[in-house]
């Protein structure tokens, strides 16, 4: 199903699409947790238009929900939704199946100590990348550069040179299912500017307008590949078992190359843009 639409609709008409790609997805996929909802339908509305729709149309009666727990210790609850003709005995296997998923993402997602582990894989990962591309990675989890020091906790990830443009950047690389928050967008440009460093973003997705504000601010954006996921191979039984039971994109083992080549082939074209706005 596609879930590419007019990127010209105004907010009313997001607003009404998002409900409609909503039922559609219900009505192919039976049940679903609202994230996977958002995350499968994010080509087209925010995550914030499509869980307005969610609870609009639940509201008005044309869904049904189940909370079901996924962890019993903690007493957390993923709250899946279907449409009203269904019956729970309709959904309930479907329900049942993906609860072990949820509880793997989540916990990969959400958990401080393994957020951070799985980051610091993905930079693992990325890090070769940008050296294929082009660029000298010359300090990680830095917030020092000639002789200045930014004087609160928040680092840099990577702090990288392009040659063959004579610049610096400074990169964040935020590895999750949901949005950056805006304040890291705000900190990474603050860092940046008191630096003197090109900011540059580099995640799984982020909204339209936080992406221009950071190219306003002369930095760069990277989407990653498909918007998928980065779970490199130390997580691969845990991408193997989203990427069967959901319509969330992840990176199984037989996508890690496809992934990589993606990724060196869009950071290649940073090289010859010149910054726009100003940092």
């Amino acid at each position: 199903m596609s879930t590419v639409v007019d990127k010209k609709l105004t907010p009313e008409e997001w607003r009404e699409k998002a409900e409609g790609l909503v039922v559609d997805f219900l009505k192919e996929n039976v049940a679903a947790h609202a994230r996977e909802i958002k995350i499968a339908l994010e080509y087209g509305p925010f995550h914030w238009v499509t869980q307005n729709a969610i609870t609009k149309l639940y509201n008005e009666g044309k869904l049904r929900r189940r909370k079901r727990s996924y962890e019993e210790k903690s007493g957390r609850t993923a709250t899946f939704y279907y449409l009203k003709e269904l019956r729970y005995s309709d959904v309930a296997e479907v329900i049942e199946r993906k609860l072990p998923v949820i509880k793997a993402y989540t916990e990969l997602n959400e958990n401080p100590e393994k957020r951070k582990k799985m980051g610091h894989l993905a930079e693992d990962f990325l890090i070769p990348l940008f050296e294929k591309a082009g660029y000298v990675v010359v300090a990680r989890d830095a917030r020092f550069f000639r002789g200045k020091e930014w004087p609160r906790l928040t680092d840099l990830d990577l702090i990288v040179y392009g040659q063959d443009e004579n610049r610096w950047y400074g990169v964040q690389i935020k590895n999750a299912l949901d949005y950056p928050e805006w304040d890291d967008i705000a900190e990474l440009l603050d860092i940046c500017r008191f630096l003197g460093l090109v900011p540059w973003l580099v995640c799984r997705n982020c909204p339209k307008d936080y992406i221009w504000e950071i190219i306003q601010c002369g930095g760069f954006v990277t989407l990653f590949w498909e918007r998928r996921w980065l779970l490199t191979q130390e997580y691969k039984d845990v991408a193997e078992l989203i990427e069967i039971n959901t319509k969330i994109k992840v990176t199984p083992p037989s996508t890690l190359k496809e992934f990589a080549d993606a990724f060196v082939h869009d950071i290649k074209l940073i090289h010859s843009i010149k910054p726009k706005g100003k940092s």
